[in-house]
């Protein structure tokens, strides 16, 4: 337990605490000031840097072509032609 404190993520943990308190509880004000300074920046934070777009564009794809492959792959040709 002790070696913990003296250790950078319990302190950058700490620190990251009490920032979120300090800006959502004491100083609200200071939160859409960030989000107007930082405009382009905060959006692209803000939206996990557009990554869902690309998650859901690839369990689309791989879910069709999953879907390809076991219709004609596994159904038509293994089973239907070799077995």
């Amino acid at each position: 337990m002790v070696h913990a404190l003296s250790t950078a993520p319990f302190w950058l943990s700490t620190a990251g605490i009490f920032t979120a308190w300090y800006l959502y509880s004491a100083r609200t004000e200071i939160p859409g000031k960030i989000k107007i300074r930082c405009g382009s920046l905060y959006t692209l934070l803000d939206r996990k840097y557009y990554m869902m777009n690309f998650i859901h564009g690839y369990f689309w794809w791989h879910t069709t072509l999953g879907t390809v492959l076991w219709k004609y792959g596994d159904v038509k040709v293994i089973d239907g032609f070799f077995v």
